[in-house]
């Protein structure tokens, strides 16, 4: 209605020279630079924030030496959901563009402990992290967006400081003997809006040698009793 008072005052001040049609367009120009509706527009967003599923009953492996394995999710939090907004017009008018970033918390078993160190660690093929040293059990690193708690399985490690924040002191297991990763907030951006795959190489102790056991072979006595005779 503003713009079209604007136009009508235009038209009518245009009258006075005779053009009116020029006076309404300049009023519409001037009414719609003062009282522009704002717009504002979505960016593209999940309709659902579960995360993936994990492989309920899977094997865990038990690797001597190196080996690049893939993990499997055995705890995780909903997506978690971050909206931006960012005005695209001068001043605070024109539109409003509204954008939606996705981040996980979530741990990723791989094998059995103890191991060594986990020195690499890819998410879709990506890599993630490279440790040229060994890892430290229980240490968080960042690698610039990506926080990440190493676990190397021993019978000793103790829950995970971001499992016990959610699921409670009492609810948070060890998961002892066991070699996992947990993610705090891992931006999905790259992924998809999705958990990626991720796989990791551990290291761990060579194989014990092998030491042949002495086998024995049964057989039965040999009688020593007399042959009874008759007579």
């Amino acid at each position: 209605m503003a713009q079209l008072a604007v136009a009508a005052a235009g038209a009518a001040v245009g009258s006075l020279f005779g053009a009116p049609q020029v006076g309404w367009l300049v009023g519409s120009f001037i009414g719609s630079q003062l009282f522009a509706e704002k717009q504002q527009i979505e960016g593209p967003r999940l309709g659902d924030l579960q995360v993936q599923a994990s492989t309920y009953g899977m094997g865990i492996p038990q690797v001597f030496g190196s080996m690049r394995l893939a993990g499997n999710v055995i705890w995780a939090r909903p997506l978690i959901e971050k909206r931006r907004k960012q005005s695209a017009g001068k001043g605070g008018g024109g539109q409003t563009v509204v954008s939606y970033e996705y981040f996980a918390t979530f741990a990723v078993a791989f094998a059995r402990g103890p191991v060594d160190a986990i020195r690499r660690v890819w998410a879709d093929g990506k890599l993630l992290v490279d440790l040229a040293e060994s890892s430290i059990n229980g240490r968080s690193f960042r690698f610039g967006e990506q926080i990440y708690r190493i676990h190397l399985g021993s019978e000793t490690q103790v829950p995970d400081p971001v499992i016990e924040m959610h699921e409670g002191p009492d609810n948070a297991p060890a998961y002892r003997g066991l070699v996992y990763l947990t993610f705090d907030e891992l931006p999905l951006r790259d992924f998809g809006n999705r958990i990626p795959n991720i796989t990791a190489e551990r290291s761990s102790p060579p194989a014990p040698p092998c030491t042949p056991i002495s086998t024995s072979i049964w057989a039965p006595r040999a009688s020593t009793s007399g042959a009874s005779t008759a007579g």
